[in-house]
């Protein structure tokens, strides 16, 4: 089993108080669940969270379980790369196991927690994973309420709205809501890809088969 890197957390009650002042009717729990649920949904799709994690390869084994930190779910696999001193180099990322050789290290990611990795050498590699809480998690990533707060309380407040049969249910509203969070969240997965910098640039991104 490999271990991940940890992330920091926060407590979902910690980020109630604004919620509760508009939902008067809604119990700490019932908040805390549109909040997580906005939470994974940012974390799925816009792959805004991520965990590292090292591998030594081993001869004759292709397949390495994983073990994501603080009960995390791995979503995708974003980079896998060499970290061997003079051997540093970056791995072909695959959908699946290619039906055809490839030319230097290939990997692909099998659902829920093992990183398929084929290397022609023993050495250390580095692989990258989108993350996400799970769908009982009582803490969630502290960086999406950093960095993406409101966005965070936009996509809670659309699924709010979006119940049925209760006193502040909208759904004209949550639609209005809940577009805005999705457009939202692809904004914020660009950022990511660019570092947070501002203005067009180019990305060197890996081959993904």
């Amino acid at each position: 089993m490999n271990p991940m890197e940890p992330y920091a957390k926060v407590p979902l009650e910690d980020l109630t108080d604004d919620l509760g002042y508009e939902f008067l009717d809604l119990s700490l729990d019932a908040l805390s669940h549109y909040i997580r649920r906005a939470a994974i949904y940012m974390c799925r799709n816009g792959d805004l969270v991520s965990q590292k994690a090292h591998i030594r390869t081993c001869p004759n084994v292709v397949n390495y379980a994983l073990e994501p930190a603080d009960e995390a779910e791995l979503v995708a696999l974003l980079s896998v790369k060499c970290v061997t001193p003079c051997q540093r180099h970056n791995v072909i990322r695959a959908l699946a196991e290619p039906n055809v050789i490839l030319p230097g290290p290939v990997s692909w990611f099998a659902p829920p927690d093992e990183l398929y990795l084929k290397a022609d050498f023993q050495g250390d590699y580095e692989a990258e994973f989108s993350v996400s809480p799970s769908r009982t998690a009582c803490e969630i990533p502290a960086v999406l309420s950093d960095r993406w707060y409101e966005l965070l309380l936009t996509g809670a407040r659309g699924y709010i709205h979006e119940a049925s049969g209760k006193p502040w249910s909208d759904k004209k509203l949550s639609a209005e809501l809940l577009t805005d969070f999705r457009h939202g969240v692809q904004q914020a997965k660009v950022e990511c890809m660019t570092g947070f910098q501002r203005g067009v640039l180019r990305l060197n991104m890996p081959r993904v088969l």
